[in-house]
């Protein structure tokens, strides 16, 4: 099948054709390069190609996992106008079916992520000709049953079948990291710090406890409910983004990825955003059993505590929770009161917001369960 193309205005004014395709080897650059000059800042070139060639061999991405599209000039094909990537994550959907009830499954799914185009050639249709042609594939070759992204442009991408999801307010908690703080005024149970090996038999719990929950889950008519697993495979993409920029920014990789409290069962993982200097809690697990209220909100508090630490030992300024659940705010407002500890919960800003694209049905209401910071991008 012959590639899709479009015509466009070329830099003298000329008619230039433009294809629709997966990046090729000698693309690939070109491509970077392209997301490089969007969000490269604080990063060199040079860094930033090695950080993007690395990005496509960790667990997750490798064997197809991460693909590469370009919109490309024909006759000059390392001429890259847009560029965007797919990076397939499994996901488990919940429907409410009028007669058989509820109906859960585990699917195949991706992330559509650093969609750029070139400023030089905008406004002639060439990103929206680029996800065209990338829901044809999507719902063909690519059989996936659902896609999302995060963008500032929800309403753009909506027009192209990305619809916002969730029809509640998603939060972002964000607490003033300070060094020296009087932690023995409080009497907190102990955490533990959560080293690479023991993020995967972490995670295996958690995706067997989300399955469990999300099977219960009860949905409004109309709804359906989509989850990205929280596999080790997806927190550890971040993880080593994180080990990367912190080698060359701050001399070592960060060795701790989360932080754990025993007796309750109950976990943190997080991921070090250097150039933002924060430290962004990616998943929240919760006690399964039942304690009381007391001790699960110790429990927490002493995972904040663990997480602040990090972050002063990194120079970051603040720690962030998406959607930080009752008990975990709890444990914050008492922060605040006993030791002085900043923070502010609002409104997650639409750059962190997701859209859902199904493959069925475009106007589908959708529910994104678990919607924290591990299955951003």
């Amino acid at each position: 099948m012959s590639p899709a193309e479009i015509t466009i205005r070329g830099p003298d004014g000329e008619s230039v054709t433009a294809l629709f395709g997966e990046a090729t080897p000698e693309q690939l650059i070109p491509c970077a390069e392209l997301v490089f000059s969007a969000w490269g800042k604080g990063i060199d070139r040079e860094k930033f190609l090695e950080y993007e060639r690395l990005f496509a061999t960790q667990p997750l991405t490798r064997d197809g996992g991460l693909r590469q599209w370009c919109v490309y000039r024909a006759d000059k094909p390392a001429k890259v106008f847009a560029t965007c990537k797919t990076i397939r994550r499994p996901v488990l959907v919940r429907e409410k079916q009028p007669i058989r009830g509820y109906k859960t499954t585990e699917e195949k799914a991706y992330c559509v992520a650093a969609v750029v185009s070139d400023g030089a050639y905008r406004r002639q249709g060439i990103a929206a000709f680029m996800m065209e042609q990338l829901a044809k594939w999507l719902d063909g070759p690519g059989e996936a049953v659902a896609s999302v992204l995060y963008s500032a442009v929800g309403e753009y991408y909506a027009k192209m079948g990305w619809q916002l999801a969730n029809a509640r307010k998603e939060t972002k908690t964000i607490l003033q990291v300070k060094k020296g703080l009087p932690w023995e005024q409080l009497d907190l149970m102990t955490a533990w710090e959560v080293h690479n090996d023991c993020v995967s038999d972490l995670s295996t719990r958690d995706v067997k406890s989300v399955r469990e929950e999300f099977d219960q889950l009860d949905l409004a008519h109309g709804e359906t409910a989509i989850c990205v697993l929280p596999t080790p495979e997806i927190l550890g993409l971040q993880h080593a983004k994180a080990e990367y920029i912190g080698t060359w920014a701050a001399g070592v990789p960060p060795e701790v990825k989360g932080a754990k409290c025993n007796p309750l069962g109950t976990w943190v993982y997080w991921h070090h955003s250097f150039l933002k200097r924060r430290l962004l809690i990616q998943r929240v697990r919760l006690p399964l059993d039942r304690y009381d209220q007391g001790s699960t909100i110790s429990g927490l508090t002493a995972l904040i505590k663990s997480a602040i630490n990090e972050a002063a030992r990194w120079q970051l300024e603040t720690v962030e929770i998406w959607s930080a659940p009752p008990e975990m705010q709890r444990a914050i407002e008492i922060l605040h009161n006993e030791l002085g500890i900043e923070f502010t919960t609002q409104e997650r800003p639409t750059a962190d917001l997701v859209s859902v694209r199904w493959k069925d049905d475009a106007a589908k209401k959708t529910m994104v369960y678990a919607n924290e910071y591990y299955a951003y991008n």
